[in-house]
């Protein structure tokens, strides 16, 4: 998944797992990050937060529909995400422990002509979109 367009700055990610509290934030910068693949590499390679938050990156390719859909996971037991990519990428906000603290992000899709949707709903889920041409 391709996130050049987005224009992606940084993140801040605070592991409340951490138990040295003045190392427990990190600032990640995304120059140069033109992938989900790219983003979570970053985002893995954070010295304070890399033992307890983990980002991959999910992939589900059709057929039918000829297209991949990409999106981006992150996972934890405590922690905080912040910054202005933040909502670029498609999460919130927010500190997420569990048992709610996998965070994935919108999907990103792409074809021939692909579309990227973010929807955040502001409860339950978000199962099916509906696009027409």
């Amino acid at each position: 998944g391709r996130v050049s367009s987005l224009g992606l700055t940084s993140m801040v990610i605070v592991d409340h797992e951490n138990d040295d509290e003045s190392n427990r934030s990190e600032t990640i910068s995304f120059a140069g990050a033109n992938t989900l693949s790219a983003v979570a590499t970053l985002i893995n390679n954070g010295a304070n937060t890399n033992a307890n938050v983990v980002a991959s990156v999910i992939s589900t390719e059709s057929e039918i529909a000829n297209n991949v859909t990409y999106k981006l996971q992150l996972a934890g037991n405590h922690f905080a995400i912040s910054g202005d990519s933040v909502t670029k990428l498609g999460l919130a906000v927010d500190t997420y422990k569990k048992p709610d603290s996998n965070v994935v992000t919108s999907t990103f899709q792409t074809n021939c002509n692909w579309v990227r949707c973010v929807s955040t709903p502001t409860s339950g889920s978000l199962e099916k979109m509906q696009l027409r041409n």
